[in-house]
């Protein structure tokens, strides 16, 4: 039970490291990603694809899908700090705080 699987081999030969990474960061490319001009550049001819006009069957979709990611944020902070205020309760053994929530 106590036995190691032996890691994959990289297409390289090389042995994976402990971490998974296949190559050491020196050999990546130098590209990294980031908001530039060529970045707007490319949005900018990307957006009259994506939203034609803005009463369109796309701009809603925008509309109703950029309206549920808010949503569901506010329900996740909800959430953690109810989560957090019942555990509190229980670690600090307050029957109040604990039937409060």
């Amino acid at each position: 039970y106590s036995r190691r699987r032996k890691r994959p081999a990289v297409p390289d030969g090389r042995a994976n490291g402990a971490d998974g990474a296949a190559a050491p960061r020196a050999e990546m490319s130098e590209k990294s990603a980031a908001i530039n001009m060529e970045f707007l550049r490319r949005l900018a001819k990307l957006l009259p694809i994506l939203v034609p006009s803005p009463f369109c069957k796309e701009s809603f979709y925008l509309v109703v899908v950029a309206i549920m990611m808010v949503t569901r944020t506010l329900c996740d902070v909800w959430q953690i700090r109810n989560g957090t205020s019942i555990e509190t309760a229980i670690i600090s053994r307050d029957r109040k705080a604990f039937n409060k929530f």
